[in-house]
């Protein structure tokens, strides 16, 4: 009875190692490779329309963004984006830092050191909406 209970012991301790493992793996926490990385909160800017026609926002993020020490990340949530430019501009200087278009854009990683920039703005520019954020 005690080396069946042992063993029952010894295995769930097991299992919930494993299956801890997974679901942390899945959270996808943006630390797998020990670095911080802090969110950049995106905000709306609809791109102008001519006429009398109305900019409607919608609800859908189609895009999120973090920083950590020396890369930018920018990860599309939505296939329906099918191009987009991303621009990071130095908000004391004015100074465009990066332009790039990308079709079809899935994860985007640009490499920079803040240290260097001090206070920027990142744009990401699709045909849809107009997505900014400071960092």
């Amino acid at each position: 009875m005690k080396k069946s209970l042992l063993l029952t012991f010894i295995m769930g301790i097991a299992l919930s190692y494993v299956v801890t493992n997974y679901v942390c793996g899945m959270t996808n926490d943006k630390s797998i490779d020990k670095l911080i990385w802090n969110a950049v909160p995106l905000k709306k800017r609809n791109p102008d329309y001519s006429g009398d026609a109305t900019a409607r926002s919608s609800g859908i993020t189609f895009a999120q963004a973090y920083i950590n020490e020396k890369t930018l990340l920018i990860e599309f949530l939505s296939p329906l984006i099918e191009d987009a430019t991303i621009i990071v501009t130095n908000t004391s200087t004015g100074e465009v830092i990066y332009s790039e278009s990308y079709v079809l854009p899935d994860i985007i990683s640009i490499n920079m050191d803040i240290r260097n920039f001090g206070h920027c703005q990142v744009e990401i520019v699709t045909a849809y909406i107009i997505l900014w954020g400071d960092f």
